[in-house]
């Protein structure tokens, strides 16, 4: 019998971040075990991953571990998470993400009551200690949407993060392809965009449920993952029949918050990605040009001196926050 809902945890030498996201779990899932299952794909680590997990296996921590041959991709490895997992409703868990105390039993409770096609967790970063740097201002409760824009209005460039979106697999066809998208460094929105718009209702747990190590991705270019591979992405569900006005809804959010916060941190810290502050002009305008967010709060962002660049994002995100509650 086929569980109500999967942890997939994709991982590649990591393993002192997936020991802590594992404890995490153990400590939660014996009361669930009936209901939740996990699987582990080790993406041919070459550091202690093998004995990390032997260690939990051997505490009673009741989990399906794959260890592939090779190491295929990071794209790939979450298609592969998605494909093993036999939950109705699916999370791909980052392994250097972490599900707060209470998070297996608030996520259950909801899932075994609804029927969503998507579930976001709301969540926040830490650097050092996840538990005293919980951000004081939080938000509690579960809203249900049954408006897909209103919903992507409340979650809009979140939809990237794979730790936050937990997957009715259920509603997706048979002839579904979990790896289209291998390449983008977005594979997962094919399964999150689909379900979205497949599903009647969509949730929002607002209690913070994961913490994500934050600065802790990157080898990729930012702007163009997040801008020309999106927006790709974003096509082919025009093509299938989405109207494109939500894809226009996150595509100014990402213009608004997320490339210039982004940017004047990497100006300020430097590293993370491939591309210089200098490049970003180009790159963005070619996919943005058409947002006046663009040119309003990405291109002061890039252009100004840093100070005033830093000074005029926080405004600026200061308002996009109170215009959306």
């Amino acid at each position: 019998m086929n569980k109500l809902f999967t942890i997939a945890i994709p991982t590649y030498n990591r393993a002192s971040y997936l020991e802590a996201c594992l404890g995490q779990i153990f400590k939660q899932l014996q009361p669930y075990e009936a209901l939740v299952e996990v699987i582990i794909s080790d993406n041919c680590s070459t550091d202690n991953t093998a004995e990390i997990v032997q260690c939990y296996a051997q505490k009673g921590f009741n989990f399906r571990y794959v260890r592939n041959e090779e190491n295929m991709g990071a794209d790939r490895n979450f298609a592969q998470c998605f494909a093993l997992a036999t939950g109705k409703y699916v999370l791909i868990l980052g392994d250097d993400d972490i599900l707060l105390d209470g998070a297996i039993y608030r996520i259950v409770t909801l899932l075994a009551a609804g029927e969503y096609g998507l579930v976001y967790l709301n969540s926040f970063g830490f650097s050092d200690d996840y538990q005293r740097e919980m951000p004081r201002n939080r938000k509690s409760g579960t809203m249900v949407y049954t408006d897909h824009g209103q919903f992507i209005d409340r979650i809009n460039y979140w939809i990237t993060f794979a730790s936050g979106n937990i997957v009715n697999k259920s509603l997706l066809d048979r002839a579904f392809d979990p790896a289209e998208f291998v390449g983008t460094h977005l594979v997962q929105l094919n399964w999150v965009l689909s379900a979205i718009f497949t599903a009647k209702e969509n949730a929002v747990i607002e209690d913070y449920l994961v913490a994500f190590k934050s600065a802790n991705t990157g080898g990729y270019s930012l702007c163009q993952v997040f801008g020309a591979n999106i927006n790709r992405i974003f096509e082919k569900f025009v093509e299938r029949g989405v109207d494109r006005k939500y894809f226009d809804v996150i595509n100014a959010r990402l213009v608004q918050t997320f490339f210039p916060n982004l940017i004047v941190i990497q100006r300020k810290q430097g590293g993370g990605f491939d591309f210089e502050a200098e490049d970003y002009f180009d790159a963005l305008r070619q996919v943005f040009s058409r947002y006046a967010s663009f040119w309003l709060v990405t291109v002061p962002a890039i252009k100004l001196p840093l100070r005033l660049a830093s000074l005029w994002t926080k405004f600026c995100s200061r308002v996009v926050q109170l215009v959306n509650g």
